[in-house]
């Protein structure tokens, strides 16, 4: 059976992305502790195109447009990137959170066809500024810093892919996955937990959720 031309072209644009996403993870696993030999970095890479694909290639089936596969490829790359830094380092890449920003601007108008521009923005408006007053409120209550600045960006970035309406599902989910890995891995009520996993599960599951209703 021969493949429609326009899931082949989707197909090659969440390709690049997704090489776009690995070179960029090569460059910041580099200074990831434990990860500078090339062979760390190599299977770290390779899983985040891995996972990075099976959520970006809804995109080729929800659309065919190479600019959203494209852009979704890259996103999903750098997201896994993102949370297997936080972590093993406590700190979210300022590339990672750049290029799935970015590629949530280059998507926007496919992901958001009317109101293109006030939906996106108004998500990541609220994705940064929910999660700001969140690490504003605990910093008062506890005295230091719960949320890294890494995290605000990330989830800037998420908003502008699932739009304004998506905020309160993604970071609820993204709260509930947080909590499950701390039970999981038996954290202590002080102890540091990474929060971008769960901001990354969160947000493209919205984000899947709703593309395929």
């Amino acid at each position: 059976m021969n493949m429609p031309a326009e899931t082949g072209v989707a197909l090659a644009g969440l390709t690049a992305g997704l090489i776009a996403g690995a070179a960029l993870n090569w460059r910041v696993f580099a200074d990831s502790p434990g990860l500078e030999r090339a062979g760390a970095r190599a299977l770290a890479c390779l899983a985040a195109v891995l996972i990075g694909a099976l959520a970006a290639g809804a995109s080729v089936f929800a659309a065919s447009a190479v600019l959203l596969a494209g852009a979704a490829g890259l996103a999903a790359s750098a997201a896994v990137g993102a949370a297997i830094t936080d972590a093993r380092e406590g700190e979210v890449s300022d590339w990672h959170a750049l290029a799935i920003a970015g590629a949530g601007l280059a998507a926007a108008p496919a992901l958001h066809p009317v109101l293109t521009w006030p939906i996106a923005l108004a998500g990541a408006g609220l994705g940064f500024g929910v999660l700001w007053l969140a690490g504003w409120l605990h910093a008062r209550a506890r005295g230091e810093r719960g949320i890294g600045q890494g995290d605000y960006g990330l989830a800037a970035g998420g908003g502008l892919w699932v739009g304004a309406g998506l905020i309160g599902p993604a970071l609820l989910g993204a709260v509930a996955v947080t909590l499950l890995l701390a039970l999981a891995r038996g954290a202590k009520r002080r102890s540091r937990i990474a929060f971008a996993p769960g901001l990354v599960v969160g947000f493209a599951s919205a984000l899947l959720i709703e593309r395929a209703v």
